[in-house]
């Protein structure tokens, strides 16, 4: 079973429902946060994702897991984590990449428009936008994902999308 947790403001679902509309009907999904539980299965298929919705943990020892920091963290991030946990973080998230830097886990993609960042978006129109994965990342698989540029049409925010796509490429198979 693949864990995803989403890390942060509660009330905060953006992110929540763009990964729960682009994952359902790909893999069975149970997402449980502090007074929820809803599963959304696909007959005849039988890769499990566990979406958990959180504002506070203290300890992760966990494998085939995702962390997503959302932009929205209320308390500092004081939390232990045990095992190659893959990260999704918005560059800009300042709590988050404090931590991260302290912590010194090695999976971490970051998003944003920064050069540095691991996903970022290189053209966008009235009705494609391009996504570009800068550098190389292990997906949980264990497959080595290249850099990429992808086109999609979506009208969607382009920075609410890159963490749903750093989520399909931990995912790759």
């Amino acid at each position: 079973m693949i864990k995803i947790i989403l890390f942060g403001d509660l009330e905060d679902k953006k992110i929540t429902k763009l990964l729960i509309n682009n994952l359902e009907g790909k893999y069975n999904i149970t997402y449980q946060a502090p007074k929820t539980i809803i599963s959304y299965t696909v007959k005849n298929f039988s890769q499990e994702i566990l979406i958990i919705e959180t504002d506070s943990l203290e300890i992760i020892d966990s494998f085939n897991t995702i962390i997503i920091f959302k932009n929205n963290i209320k308390n500092n991030i004081n939390l232990k984590i045990k095992n190659d946990v893959n990260i999704i973080v918005f560059s800009q998230n300042i709590k988050a990449i404090k931590f991260l830097n302290k912590s010194r886990l090695k999976n971490i993609i970051t998003f944003g428009y920064k050069l540095t960042d691991s996903l970022t978006f290189s053209s966008s129109d009235s009705e494609t936008k391009t996504i570009c994965l800068q550098r190389q990342v292990k997906a949980l698989t264990g497959k080595i994902i290249e850099p990429f540029e992808l086109s999609i049409k979506n009208k969607i925010n382009i920075f609410d999308l890159l963490p749903i796509y750093g989520v399909k490429i931990l995912l790759e198979r």
